[in-house]
């Protein structure tokens, strides 16, 4: 495997590579002030002397003098070349490595120029924002400043099918390069068109300040509301934030702020409030996740305060617990976003809020106890044993004991109770580091109704326009797979693309541990035989396999509920009016 990797893909590696992450996945390291220390693997020792630095992204053993950056250690440990340990962490990060044999000239050349087509677009946008009173006067009502703009390169996409292209024309730019990149749109004719179309534009940008692609919102009231550029070979949404380049590469910050939307980004820092960042377009990652550890130890969630919002903080939070860190969540009153929230109440009242932030696992703890009601035995021990799980979770052992003492106080039980309750017979608390790229996702089996979901996101795969047929009739919280949920969600953050690359789609999901082996190979089957069938009938035969199941379903709960009331002989005026309206349910399920 001689090959050559050209700098900028090196560099990438390292750039996203978690050097605290990958070497925790072989050598038990602990914080001690900046740096993680631990036994050195490469000779032996009882006094560690093996040091991580995070914010230098290096290691050194000031014992046998081994050191180096995250290539260097994946070479010594597992005994690869250069090249081999490259291709480990790039198939890991979602880099990819093509050049074999010889410098690939080319694929770089093509690379550097997708980014100066980006970067030209950048400054075009600029002007024009600076010609456009509508566009202007927009920034202005929102409360952005000319400085604002300025520091983050906002500018406006006319309201026009073809100023782009033509700029890009006059500039002898390959347009299909441009397509490529995500700059400009592609219709079935072959003809080109520009993409973002009276439009604020977001250039997204990389910590080495390159531009990766653009965010686009709407002045008027078209839908979406905003665009986004599609993934592409010198963008991947999951692995990127809004906001990163702000912060210093390979230094730590205090505190980073995790936003929804690129305006929230904006006002936070226009209000002097440092770190804020936000997700493109795309349900919050592992990657990105890992990306900000890199940067800061103390992590802020600052979603919109509505259910939306909610939903997608508890989302966050899984992922963050899932690689064994935690979030401190901001609660922002009355539904609002951040932005809103600092227009309204200021840069001080937000600082109280962050002040008053709870931890991750509070959050969720306090979330679930507003389904419950505590009056009742059942639900207490329901919760008794949430907490339980959550604690499990705790990384801490000393977080972990005031959690448990906390229960013990709150609930009137013994530690040792609980301690069962959570840890079974074994009253030890587990000290297995979770690793969530090394913990294998474990196989079940699939049942009608997953394979029937499964040959529905097969059919999107295939062909785009499948989804606009579904899009309403499908709601992930009725998909119960967890992972086909998650196979669900992630196409539709790809569906605002002009196409969905599935090999990328796939292998970021494996690679993430978002599906298993089964579910993989099930997503990755070839699809031909789509092409000689008609794909409309055979999905709409699907979804009528999934309402038939799930009216099955229906019926079945209907008739447990109607047998509970009907036990029940003292019925009050509102439990007999439902059973009558379950009766009537019961009969129309029943005729269908």
């Amino acid at each position: 495997m001689a090959y050559f990797i050209d700098e900028n893909t090196i560099e990438e590696i390292k750039d996203r590579a978690d050097i605290v992450s990958e070497i925790s996945n072989y050598v038990d390291i602990k914080k001690i002030g900046a740096n993680y220390k631990g036994l050195c693997p490469f000779h032996s020792e009882k006094t560690p002397s093996f040091t991580v630095s995070p914010q230098k992204q290096i290691y050194k053993c000031f014992g046998c003098g081994e050191g180096g950056n995250v290539i260097n250690f994946i070479m010594k440990i597992e005994g690869l070349s250069f090249p081999e340990a490259c291709k480990k962490l790039g198939d890991a990060y979602g880099v990819v490595i093509e050049n074999k044999g010889r410098v690939d000239d080319a694929r770089v050349e093509k690379l550097d120029l997708m980014y100066q087509i980006n970067r030209e677009l950048t400054v075009f946008y600029m002007k024009n924002l600076s010609e456009s009173k509508t566009a202007t006067s927009y920034l202005i009502k929102r409360n952005i400043t000319s400085e604002s703009a300025k520091k983050f390169g906002l500018g406006y996409g006319k309201n026009s099918w073809d100023d782009v292209v033509n700029y890009l024309k006059n500039l002898n730019y390959d347009l299909d390069l441009a397509h490529q990149c995500g700059a400009i749109g592609k219709n079935q004719s072959g003809n080109y068109y520009d993409y973002y179309r009276d439009r604020i534009i977001f250039p997204i940008i990389d910590t080495r300040s390159r531009i990766l692609g653009f965010g686009a919102r709407a002045l008027g009231d078209e839908m979406p509301k905003y665009l986004n550029t599609s993934d592409s070979p010198i963008f991947l949404k999951g692995r990127n934030l809004y906001g990163l380049n702000l912060l210093k590469r390979n230094e730590k910050v205090k505190k980073i702020i995790l936003v929804e939307g690129y305006m929230d980004v904006i006002a936070l820092e226009t209000f002097g409030i440092k770190g804020a960042v936000a997700s493109l377009g795309t349900a919050f990652t592992i990657d990105q996740a890992n990306i900000l550890r890199k940067y800061t130890d103390n992590l802020y969630i600052s979603y919109d305060g509505d259910e939306a919002g909610k939903a997608a903080t508890k989302r966050a939070l899984e992922i963050i617990h899932s690689i064994d860190w935690d979030a401190n969540v901001i609660e922002l009153s009355g539904g609002m976003d951040p932005d809103t929230f600092l227009q309204d109440q200021g840069k001080l009242k937000y600082e109280v809020e962050i002040k008053n932030s709870t931890s991750g696992y509070n959050y969720l703890i306090k979330e679930y106890q507003k389904t419950l009601d505590l009056t009742k035995i059942d639900d207490q021990a329901n919760l008794i044993r949430y907490i339980g799980n959550t604690i499990r979770k705790i990384k801490s052992p000393i977080q972990r004991e005031l959690h448990l003492k906390q229960l013990s106080n709150n609930f009137e039980i013994s530690i040792d109770s609980l301690k069962n309750e959570i840890y079974g017979n074994k009253t030890q608390k587990p000290t297995e580091r979770q690793r969530s790229r090394n913990t294998r996702v474990s196989i079940k089996p699939l049942t009608s109704n997953d394979k029937t979901f499964l040959e529905i996101f097969r059919l999107i795969l295939h062909d785009k326009e499948i989804y606009r047929l579904i899009e309403k009739k499908i709601k992930p919280l009725e998909i119960e797979s967890p992972q086909l949920r998650e196979v669900y969600l992630s196409i539709v953050s790809s569906m605002e693309e002009d196409k969905i690359n599935k090999d990328a789609l796939l292998r970021y999901l494996k690679e993430n541990n978002i599906i298993d082996q089964n579910i993989y190979n099930e997503l990755n089957k070839k699809t031909q035989e789509f092409d000689k069938i008609n794909t409309k009938n055979l999905l709409e035969e699907l979804i009528n396999r999934i309402e038939s199941t799930d009216e099955k379903l229906n019926r079945n709960q209907i008739i447990i509920r109607i047998q509970e009331l009907e036990e029940n002989k003292n019925k009050t005026p509102q439990e007999i009016e439902e059973l009558k309206e379950l009766l009537a349910k019961l009969m129309k399920v029943s005729k269908s």
